[in-house]
This record gives C-alpha cells, structure tokens and sequence, in this order.
C-alpha cells in the first residue's frame, strides 16, 4: 500500500481537484490508517464530483464498517439503479448483505448476476462459489446444517 498512497499523494499534489486521487487515498486509509481520514477524502471527492462513483461506494464501506448496513446498501442500490449493469456496486452490496447477515437478499443478487452472465454468454464461474459458500452461510445462521 505505501506505492498506492504514494500516487495518490503525488497526483493530489499536482492537481488537488482530482476526484479520483481523493477516492484513491481515501481507500488506502479505510484500509490502513483511520477511518475518519478516509471520510474526509471521500467528502472531498464528492464535492468536486458529487456523483464519483468511487466516492460514493467508499461511503457505503466506512456505512458498512460502522454497522449502519441500511444507509450503506441504500446508497449501493442507488448507484446500481443509475447503471445497472454496473459490476462494481453490485459485487460490493453482495458483500455488504453478507456482512449484514442477509444471506436471502445476498442469493438473489447472486443469482441474478449469475443469469446476467448466462444471457450475456458468459461462464458465470466467479460466481458458484460465493453462491455455494452464501447457501451453506444462510442454512448455518438459520440453524442448518453446511452443506
């Protein structure tokens, strides 16, 4: 991580406008410094680019992290209406239902996705084993057996 916090430091000092360079530092330090100094980079982007999508999924992560999994996944829906076929926000708000322990909610994504692949014509791999390991989670929390 010090290379990437590195290049966004370098791109912020060169151009302290760049949405992106904000979202770049704000998930280094999500990830490795406070999570107060990532809000503050992720604040800034959105007020040069109120609809950065990066900014706006950062904000859904620090939700997520602080247990306020409603906001978080309203803010993710929000953004997968806006562009649907968006990957990105998608993948995040299934990770953020798991973490939420809605293991319903994060099926039905999954297998939507894993029908957008098929109809597109693509092997949906990447998918079967988060909709195994999802099914198996959701039939432990209801007091199941893992399959």
């Amino acid at each position: 991580m010090p290379k990437a916090r590195a290049a966004a430091l370098e791109a912020l000092r060169l151009d302290d406008h760049l949405g992106d360079a904000h979202v770049a530092l704000g998930d280094v330090r999500l990830f490795f410094d406070w999570t107060g100094w990532s809000r503050i980079e992720y604040q800034r982007a959105l007020d040069i680019e109120p609809e950065n999508e990066g900014a706006l999924r950062g904000r859904a992560r620090l939700l997520a992290k602080a247990g306020r999994f409603d906001e978080g996944i309203s803010l993710l829906m929000r953004l997968m209406e806006r562009d649907p076929t968006a990957v990105g926000p998608a993948w995040q708000l299934v990770s953020t239902y798991l973490d939420a322990r809605r293991f319903d909610a994060a099926l039905v994504l999954l297998r939507g996705l894993e029908a957008r692949d098929v109809e597109a014509g693509q092997r949906p791999a990447s998918h079967s084993p988060r909709l195994r390991w999802t099914q198996a989670m959701r039939g432990r929390a209801a007091g199941g057996r893992q399959a």
